[in-house]
């Protein structure tokens, strides 16, 4: 979608969710903070390209191992540009939306 008066991406009717929570066995670490580049992980190129497209509405369902204190400078560096849901028991079903951190949402 564009702009026509500025000829720059506008704003996106669409949202996007990614699909950030397998629990990568065989490579040892989280998948969404395996590194794209010299400069970001795989869930912040994702996020980057779905900002430049113009998708303000994103949703990052991760699992809720992947957002320990371990990994936080990961979390710091999208926490502004995401919502999160984090999956708490896959097996269960139970996810929680965090949307802007403000409030929590429980589904099971």
């Amino acid at each position: 979608m564009q702009d026509k008066e500025n000829n720059q991406p506008g704003k996106s009717e669409f949202a996007v969710i990614i699909l950030a929570g397998g629990r990568s066995s065989r490579m040892n670490y989280p998948k969404p903070w395996l590194k794209y580049n010299d400069s970001e992980n795989f869930t912040e190129a994702i996020i980057d390209k779905y900002n430049n497209a113009g998708i303000e509405e994103k949703v990052l369902v991760i699992n809720a191992d992947f957002c320990s204190s371990v990994y936080i400078n990961q979390i710091n560096r999208i926490k502004d540009k995401v919502n999160f849901a984090y999956i708490l028991e896959p097996e269960a079903r139970k996810i929680i939306f965090t949307g802007d951190g403000s409030e929590t949402y429980q589904t099971s």
